[in-house]
């Protein structure tokens, strides 16, 4: 029965460092993108990205963001085109479906 509860509690702590990880993958991604965003805005960006690549069944991103139209904004557009930003997508895919990530419902 313990090593039940053990195997469990590490289920959820893999699960939600993953979905830490993609979030500070995510601000990595838009900080390179361009240089001089303060982290205030860089967060926004972030935030928005994370929603959308982490938006399930359990966790629904907000809609309203005042980041304009995010389809031409050129920092999104830089972060989308980026190969790393694929990468992220396949290991949100993997975690965001989980009704145990605690990490998108925080941030």
């Amino acid at each position: 029965m313990a090593s039940f509860l053990y195997l469990m509690l590490f289920v959820v702590i893999a699960v939600n460092f993953t979905s830490a990880l993609v979030w500070l993958r995510l601000i990595f991604l838009v900080r390179s993108a361009d240089k001089i965003l303060s982290f205030t805005t860089a967060s926004l960006y972030g935030k928005f990205l994370f929603g959308q690549v982490m938006t399930s069944k359990f966790f629904r991103a907000r809609s309203a963001m005042a980041l304009g139209n995010p389809e031409r904004d050129p920092v999104i557009r830089k972060v989308r085109g980026s190969s790393q930003y694929q990468t992220v997508e396949f290991v949100a895919s993997l975690v965001k479906d989980l009704p145990l990530n605690l990490v998108p419902h925080m941030i």
